[in-house]
Parts: C-alpha cells; structure tokens; sequence
C-alpha cells in the first residue's frame, strides 16, 4: 500500500485522483500496513483468499469507475448487436447500468465514504449523500410487524347462510367443532386472529427545527464532528443523526411495506421555513440553511392539514420566536398526532410541549437519537396493524 504513489505518479505526475483512490481500494480491502517478511506474507495470505475475490473485486470496481474516461462511441461489453450501439444504447454496459442503480450508487458511496473519499466530482452531490445515507440507514434495528389478514375471508358453520361482510362481524369469531353421534363433522364455527390490511395511514412530518450552527455541532456540543470528508457537516454532528434518523424511518415504512401509503415530508425552518414532501424531502434536508432559528407557522400549518397528520419535531436549542408563535403552534401540534425529541436539556420550548400532553424525549448521545426517533416513529405506525381478536 505504500508503493501506489510512486508506481502512478510516474504516469499521473500532475493528477492526485489516481493515487487517493487506489488509497481508497487498500482501506476498503482492509489491507495490512507495514513492512518485514511477515507483514507480507499476511498480507498475501489476505488477498489470496478466493472466496474474498469477488468482494474485492467489486470495491475496486466501485471506487475506480469515477476515474474512467467517458465512453466512446462504439460496441460496448453486454451489447447484443452493432445496431443497438449506433443507436446510443451500446454506451452503457451491464458494469455501466449496475452502477447507475441504486444499489450501485449505495455501494460506491459508501466505499468512496469508508475510505475516507470525497464525493466523486462527476456525479451530483445530492444523489452521493443521498446514496450514503440510504445504505447507512440499512444498519438501523427495526421491528417489523405484518399489516395482512391470516384468511382472505372467514369460515362459517356447515349448513349457514354465505358470509356477508355487511351482516357480520369479521373481528368476532369463535372456534368450536361439533360432532354428531356417528363421529362426523356437524359444524365448525372459526375465531381467528388476523391483523387488518389498513392503505390508509397518517402522513408523516419531520420537523427539522433547528439547522443553525449548533447543529453541525457534536451531541455534546463540542468541534469533535467526525470526518467531514464525505460528508459535509460531519459524521459525528447532531445533524448526521438526525438525517440518519430521518433515512430509518423512511427505511422502517419501505420494510413494512406501507411506504406507498404514507405521504411523507420534511420541514425544515431556519432562517426560512422550507418544506416539501415526497422525494424532495431528502434534498430538502440534505441542503441546510445554516441560519437563525425563526419558525414560520404558517408554512407549518399548510404541512398539517388535517388530524391525521404524525408531526415529529426536533430541536438542539429554542425557537427565536417561540413568544409571537407560541399560542399558534399549541393549536397546530395538539390538533394532530406529535411527538418531540430534544437534544440536550429542557427549555422553555420543551417544557411548553410537555406541559400540553405532547410527548418529549431527551437524548444526549448520537446513536440514541437515531434509534429513538426511528422507535417513535415505529411504534405509532404498527399501532396501526395490531392484532384485534
């Protein structure tokens, strides 16, 4: 590993970008560092293992294919045919389009993160965070529960009339057999458990409530931040948690399967009040202002129209404003399902919150906000698909 400066730098004398990333390969391969005899033979004896090879050669794909130069126009590896590469869809390969895919864009991401990269110049900024937080997120413990019926429909006793979903209760059914003198069957009456197949779930806000300074800040409010390589603010700021929360709980409901049912969003206020839903929630909150920390009701009250709504909120510090809107945001957030999770100590915000009924759950360190916010998320959801008898 020590060599690959010198090897290249005869080659790529005036372009770093060769040897970070060969830098890159040996930290992904775990590589040993070192010299003497017995260095090197562990090292061989490392990246001798076949069953390793294919690992290893897919972390060097990943993280060289940034330094390849832009394909030319002709037949390409996986094209089928001359004419489909005059067309323009030889210029992608099977390599090409596995590392466009999500699981691509993860895996490069994260090889380029582990080995203490930057995001490759060529691609957008947004989609490698993005990619990163994704794969990140996977790592986060979750509880899954199953929101489907046991039967598609209820038996009934032998000799009944058909069932009618009008005329009969579907959550009350008993289980007896009844024989007849002879042994045979006279009648079956069936109580099942089974969970209801619900598509109608609350939306699902987060309301980022503080992106100013103090939130690239450590949990303990100190510089200790983390590498900021990869990723901007830092993998140990209060902010890196809070994302990495925010991308388990949108991990939870794709494993649950009820992500299609959830309209989901982010809030985002600082300087502004910004708020989106759907797919732009993650760029919104993969851009942060980085300002004051002023909250715009208004713009609140048009991502929480109705009572169905699970407003999340999460605060490092207090509202600049929180006097002029305090009365506001009461009727907002006890209008809806809420719930709070504030880092650090209690505040005049906090103890507002506490003293309406809205639960607030403080965390001091970065991996119990993760898991806290994707439990209370978790936990309101599968209230949803809870066994009834």
């Amino acid at each position: 590993p020590q060599l690959e400066d010198r090897f290249l730098s005869r080659w790529y004398a005036d372009n770093p970008a060769p040897g970070k990333a060969a830098k890159e390969v040996f930290a992904a391969w775990g590589v040993l560092k070192g010299r003497g005899k017995k260095v090197i033979e562990a090292r061989v004896f490392q990246l001798y293992q076949k069953e390793e090879w294919v690992r290893l050669a897919e972390q060097f794909a990943e993280i060289m294919a940034p330094l390849l130069d832009e394909p030319q126009p002709q037949l390409m590896f996986g094209v089928t045919s001359q004419a489909d590469s005059s067309k323009g869809r030889g210029q992608e390969s099977a390599f090409d389009k596995k590392l466009a895919s999500p699981e691509g864009q993860e895996k490069t991401s994260h090889a380029r993160y582990i080995g203490g990269a930057s995001p490759a110049a060529n691609r957008d900024s947004f989609e490698q965070l993005d990619a990163l937080y994704r794969k990140l997120a996977r790592d986060i413990p979750v509880e899954i529960e199953t929101f489907t019926k046991s039967y598609s429909f209820p038996l009934v006793a032998y000799g009944r009339e058909e069932f009618d979903p009008e005329k009969h209760d579907l959550l009350v059914r008993r289980a007896t057999i009844g024989l007849r003198e002879d042994g045979t069957v006279g009648w079956i009456d069936e109580k099942e458990v089974y969970k209801q197949n619900i598509h109608k779930f609350p939306r699902f806000r987060l309301a980022v409530l503080d992106t100013s300074s103090s939130m690239k800040l450590a949990p303990d409010n100190s510089e200790n931040v983390g590498s900021t390589s990869f990723i901007p603010w830092g993998d140990n700021s209060k902010y890196h948690y809070a994302l990495l929360g925010y991308y388990g709980i949108e991990q939870f409901l794709q494993r649950q399967h009820i992500s299609p049912y959830v309209d989901s969003g982010a809030i985002n206020f600082s300087s502004e009040t910004l708020s989106t839903a759907g797919e732009g929630a993650r760029k919104l909150l993969l851009s942060p202002q980085w300002g004051g920390t002023v909250l715009n009701v208004n713009a609140l009250r048009r991502q929480v129209p109705d009572p169905g709504t699970f407003l999340l909120s999460l605060s490092d510090g207090e509202i600049q404003n929180w006097r002029a809107i305090r009365d506001d945001y009461k009727t907002i957030v006890t209008s809806c399902s809420s719930a709070h999770i504030q880092i650090g100590g209690k505040n005049s915000f906090s103890c507002d919150l506490e003293s309406w009924g809205v639960p607030v759950y403080y965390v001091t360190e970065g991996k119990d906000l993760v898991n806290l916010m994707v439990c209370v998320a978790s936990n309101k959801y599968k209230s949803y698909g809870r066994v009834t008898v």
